[in-house]
């Protein structure tokens, strides 16, 4: 008898990533790291959030990755067996659609997509927002530059990724703006940081300073390893 293919899970949570090359990722973060330190670090960064999402049995973690021809790379990198799927052309919002709409094709009924950048996350926000799912068509983390680091959709919503200026501290105000558009609910979470900086890296080296003195069993440990070798911590 031939073997059933199997059923997606209800819930699927996306790690939209770039390839960690040295002058292609982390670029902020310079003078206070080298290109090599800040691909290096963002590098950690991935690893610890792909550990974090595996850490959720509830959902399906898939991969979404930039450029397509880092797939090997990445491929050699996550030793978890997770799907690799290649972000689509056009701007962030454009991919982040695309995302979404493969997502729910592929039979998903609840779908989040994070960065691979947030090894502090606590896990109990991607549970939350999962919970939120349930209720409302929409969950957004706010991070704290004004931006979001988690989006999560019922179904696809293509005008919400629209006519917003990525990259700057406008894209939570006008995707809310979006929202109260379209007449769509929304859950908020706790908001978080993302590591973008220099400033944030020295907020992220006290926090995790923070963590190691309470005795927090949730360090991300690659990137502990990382800031280390790197004489940050």
């Amino acid at each position: 008898m031939a073997e059933k293919a199997r059923r997606p899970l209800k819930r699927a949570l996306a790690l939209f990533v770039r390839a960690p090359t040295p002058g292609q990722v982390k670029t902020r973060l310079a003078p206070a790291l080298t290109p090599e330190g800040a691909a290096a670090l963002y590098r950690c960064f991935l690893l610890d959030t792909v550990a974090l999402a595996m850490r959720g049995r509830s959902w399906e973690t898939i991969i979404f990755y930039t450029p397509a021809k880092a797939r090997r790379v990445l491929r050699d990198m996550v030793k978890e067996p997770l799907e690799l799927i290649s972000q689509s052309r056009g701007d962030l919002g454009e991919r982040m659609s695309q995302a979404f709409q493969e997502l729910f094709a592929r039979g998903h009924r609840l779908a989040v997509v994070i960065g691979g950048d947030l090894p502090t996350l606590p896990l109990g926000r991607l549970r939350a927002a999962f919970s939120a799912l349930e209720q409302r068509p929409v969950v957004l983390g706010p991070s704290l530059d004004g931006g979001y680091y988690l989006i999560g959709l019922q179904a696809p919503q293509p005008e919400l990724f629209e006519g917003v200026a990525w990259g700057t501290s406008k894209v939570l105000e006008q995707t809310v703006d979006r929202l109260n558009r379209l007449g769509l609910e929304v859950e908020c979470l706790e908001p978080w940081y993302d590591v973008d900086t220099a400033d944030d890296l020295h907020f992220l080296v006290s926090h995790l300073r923070l963590l190691m003195a309470s005795g927090s069993r949730e360090l991300p440990q690659h990137t502990v390893d990382c800031l280390r070798q790197l004489g940050l911590l």
